[in-house]
């Protein structure tokens, strides 16, 4: 497979060299030199250890958390090549700060796009809008799509079976392109990368602080939020959110809510929290329920219904994926769940907008 990678890469280089290496036409290019190999025929996940004792390899790999294993196989500097290999994980709604071609080497995959309506610019890193859910299909071995770039494309990908992997070739991050957004339903676009790493040193010394004085923690967090950027805030609830929504905590979302000095202020704080909590909702679909189940029906409607924040998406969602039957489809899923994980799967369900 590298050998073809490779003759792929030269290919692409050659062709993209002529556009000035363009970031608006290497997709184009990408695309039409995959479709003239067969790559998903030369793909076994067990044959990935060869990349993996592959010396060469291992000069390009990076450290990441996308995906359960992500592997490169090319880089250039201008763009590169990547394996991503998913088994529960799934992305949260992004953009994209490069352009790139997704071929989908094995498994089956949701692919939830959402349109976001801006009503309020906080910032360069922050606005508050509307976000909905406008399409979604199931991405299928074999299949190949353009990566839009930029805010062209606002997504989502939930993974249905294990493994599901892809591989992408895509640009480095391109400047007049990133950074790239997230998406939070019912309403919140921020920037990521506006978060530094004296910013993650303090989640960590919060979810410390947090095992040896629970009071303590507590009050410093409170005081740490009157500190922060709106975008800042965002991600601390969000990333300590284990903690803050613990009952013991939850008043303190009151509180920070009510630090607000401004009605406009206070309404921005509400979405704030409105965003993290519908999060922290979805997540728990992914992370708790999903994995527990290995029937795709099953999957398949767990994964609609962490990508789906109201009703009206969900119905969206359900009639797009053919899924008639869900009522019974979900009493069998919550009957097979372990007794102290229901009154959490009917509170998740109840919080974006299904009626059991």
């Amino acid at each position: 497979m590298l050998n073809s990678i490779k003759i792929l890469a030269q290919h692409i280089d050659a062709r993209w060299r002529e556009d000035d290496y363009s970031c608006y036409t290497f997709a184009d290019i990408a695309k039409e030199e995959l479709d003239k190999i067969d790559l998903t025929s030369l793909f076994s996940f067990t044959g990935l250890i060869d990349i993996l004792d592959n010396s060469a390899m291992s000069k390009i790999q990076i450290a990441s958390e996308f995906s359960e294993l992500h592997l490169k196989l090319f880089d250039n500097s201008r763009f590169y090549i990547e394996v991503l290999n998913w088994w529960d994980n799934d992305t949260s709604i992004h953009d994209h700060g490069f352009a790139g071609v997704l071929l989908q080497l094995e498994g089956r995959s949701l692919n939830a796009i959402y349109s976001f309506d801006e009503t309020d610019e906080v910032s360069h890193n922050l606005s508050l809008g509307d976000i909905k859910l406008s399409e979604s299909y199931i991405s299928k071995k074999g299949d190949c799509r353009v990566i839009p770039y930029g805010r062209k494309e606002k997504h989502a990908v939930l993974h249905l079976e294990k493994p599901t992997t892809s591989l992408i070739v895509r640009t480095h991050p391109v400047m007049e392109l990133s950074p790239q957004l997230n998406y939070f339903p019912p309403g919140l676009r921020v920037n990521h990368s506006a978060t530094d790493i004296l910013f993650n040193k303090k989640i960590k010394y919060f979810r410390l602080l947090n095992m040896i004085n629970a009071t303590e923690c507590r009050a410093q967090m409170l005081h740490e939020l009157k500190q922060l950027s709106l975008t800042e805030q965002f991600w601390f609830i969000l990333k300590l959110s284990k903690i803050i929504y613990h009952p013991a905590n939850i008043d303190l979302l009151n509180e920070y809510v009510n630090t607000a000095t401004s009605e406009e202020e206070k309404e921005r704080k509400i979405k704030v929290v409105s965003a993290v909590t519908l999060r922290k909702t979805s997540q728990f679909f992914i992370d708790e329920i999903k994995p527990l189940f290995n029937d795709n029906e099953q999957r398949l409607l767990l994964s609609c219904l962490a990508a789906s924040y109201n009703q009206e998406d969900r119905t969206k969602i359900f009639h797009k994926m053919e899924i008639v039957n869900f009522e019974s489809i979900l009493k069998d899923i919550i009957d097979k769940l372990p007794s102290h994980l229901r009154p959490s799967m009917i509170h998740a369900l109840k919080l974006t907008g299904t009626i059991i």
